[in-house]
């Protein structure tokens, strides 16, 4: 009685919905229509499981498992969490390098209802010990090699009760992966949508913060204005990168606690593709996968295509099967896309977006093709996003004037970090009677719409009352042909405000001394943008997507001085 009156009152939301033209609209593409039902967590599975049962899903190392064998694995980890009591709503979380366990355990759960949560595994123990009690996972996955990080922090954690391991457990109150795989019953409960993950922000500002989208979890919150828009942003991501027309064998090199591999991964699956896996990295590695399994689509954010680039041996091997190259995270140099579009052949692919905020432009290769200036822009608009660029008054821009970027769609509408209502609201600004979201970001829109990148807000230097952009500094930096990296920051100075600092990494075997780099910037800069002082150094503070930790460079440089 009570699942009927659970449908029942649905009948209105589903009756407002359908008598929404733009969503009739909408429908009546079929592709749209699968979108629709590939919102319902695992149906993807269950359709490659009756289209091809023995067609490889995954290759992990000397692993290859099928979609018959990838589906019986993902409903016995169900089904084993459902015996651990576990019910919608809750959450589990995972801390392991790539591997077809952490597919598993992060495309299956939403199943059930249950929320992942990957945990980035370069965080300190006190780190990893605030994750996981912030976000309430009850079930915590974790691979043998972190394993001593859990044990140090094990007693206390308030919420996680259950630790499974991927490898051999090490106490005896602790469950083996593959034990909890082979032991527990196939998952009989019907799949709901309320799953899916929460990816916990990079915080280099902060803390990390645990950010999810209700319109994800409740669809009949959304007004049928934001479902259109919801649908048209889920559009984006299934058909914007080309992958509905290749081949789909997926290369997996990024790590997947970020959403942009997860997410692109589940892309894969989705069109009946096939995910390759790579554990950790490697340049060379990736250039024998990418030939020797025909890669016809991967993710990578710039710091490792730049890798991929800087490999002496890249001529040695035919990545010609590549379809489409998707890159995003960091800022991509305009000059090393160009390398890129020259090496791999017109399929790269950028977008601008955050797991915040989803999606927000993409840059396709009819787009530079057709006018190679717009290399340098982040992408077009993609339907379904509103962006505005506004002065220090949060007075709307002209085309091509930098200003702050704001941006509003049917996802980040519905935004919630976990836990943090103030910071929520903190995250939003409201102009004309709309909420807009505040990326933080110094942005320009052109007159066809195409976004250009300027810098982050908070990395934008003052020096003199002029405003300077350090992305367009280490972007000429990084056009040096002794240079493999690159920061620039603003130091405090008496006289200016603040100088230009430049931190830069070698490339093997060259030795420019400091006079040497400031002079070749100053023959391509404006005098005031040039740095003041250059330090070389082993590495710079990067986070795993490629994103430069600037507030770490900061603080060890002036508590170093």
């Amino acid at each position: 009685m009570s699942n009927s009156g659970s449908i029942l009152s649905k009948i209105p939301f589903v009756l407002k919905m359908l008598s929404n033209r733009r969503i009739l609209a909408l429908l009546a593409d079929s592709r749209m229509r699968n979108i629709v039902l590939a919102l319902k967590s695992g149906s993807f599975l269950l359709y490659n499981l009756g289209k091809h049962p023995d067609k490889l899903a995954i290759i992990d190392g000397e692993r290859r498992i099928t979609y018959r064998e990838l589906t019986e694995r993902i409903s016995r980890f169900n089904g084993g969490l459902l015996s651990l009591g576990l019910s919608p709503g809750d959450r589990i979380a995972i801390i392991a390098r790539n591997s077809a366990e952490f597919l598993e355990t992060t495309l299956g759960p939403g199943f059930i209802g249950v929320k992942t949560i990957p945990v980035n595994w370069h965080l300190k123990k006190d780190e990893i010990e605030y994750v996981l009690n912030n976000s309430e996972a009850s079930v915590l996955i974790v691979s043998e090699q972190f394993l001593d990080s859990i044990i140090a922090i094990k007693s206390c954690l308030k919420y996680a009760q259950k630790i499974i391991v991927i490898g051999d457990p090490v106490a005896d109150d602790m469950i083996s992966y593959d034990e909890f795989i082979n032991e527990s019953p196939p998952c009989q409960k019907k799949g709901v949508l309320g799953g899916g993950l929460t990816i916990y922000t990079s915080g280099t500002t902060g803390k990390p913060k645990g950010a999810s989208s209700r319109a994800l979890q409740d669809i009949s919150i959304l007004t049928p204005d934001d479902l259109a828009d919801l649908l048209l942003l889920t559009s984006n991501v299934f058909f914007g990168f080309n992958w509905d027309k290749t081949t789909n064998i997926h290369l997996t090199a990024a790590p997947l606690y970020h959403a942009s591999p997860i997410l692109h991964a589940g892309l894969t699956l989705y069109f009946s593709g096939t995910v390759v896996v790579m554990d950790k990295f490697d340049s060379v590695k990736a250039l024998q996968l990418i030939e020797n399994e025909k890669i016809s689509t991967t993710f990578m954010p710039p710091i490792l295509l730049r890798r991929i680039m800087y490999s002496p041996e890249k001529d040695q091997y035919d990545v010609s099967s590549m379809k489409s190259l998707v890159c995003a995270a960091a800022p991509c140099p305009v000059e090393l896309k160009k390398d890129i579009v020259q090496y791999f052949g017109p399929v790269f692919y950028e977008f601008y977006g955050s797991s915040d905020a989803a999606i927000n432009t993409i840059l396709k290769p009819e787009h530079y093709i057709n006018d190679p200036d717009k290399l340098r822009s982040v992408g077009k608009v993609t339907e379904g996003n509103k962006i505005i660029i506004v002065d220090e008054d949060n007075v709307e821009l002209p085309p091509n004037s930098p200003g702050d970027l704001l941006l509003s769609n049917a996802m980040v509408k519905y935004l919630d970090y976990y836990k943090e209502p103030e910071k929520t609201k903190d995250a939003f600004l409201e102009i004309g009677g709309e909420q807009y979201y505040k990326e933080g970001e110094v942005a320009y829109l052109d007159e066809d719409q195409f976004c250009y990148i300027a810098d982050r807000k908070k990395d934008m230097i003052i020096s003199g009352g002029v405003n300077i952009y350090p992305a367009e500094i280490e972007e000429v930096l990084l056009l040096h042909h002794s240079v493999l990296d690159a920061a620039v920051i603003g130091l405090p100075d008496e006289e200016w405000g603040e100088s230009v600092k430049a931190f830069v990494v070698l490339r093997e075997g060259k030795e420019p001394n400091e006079e040497e780099i400031i002079t070749y910037c100053g023959e391509r800069l404006a005098g005031y943008k040039k740095p003041k002082s250059v330090d070389f150094v082993d590495e710079l503070p990067r986070h795993p997507t490629g994103k430069l930790l600037k507030r770490i460079l900061r603080e060890k440089y002036l508590k170093n001085g």
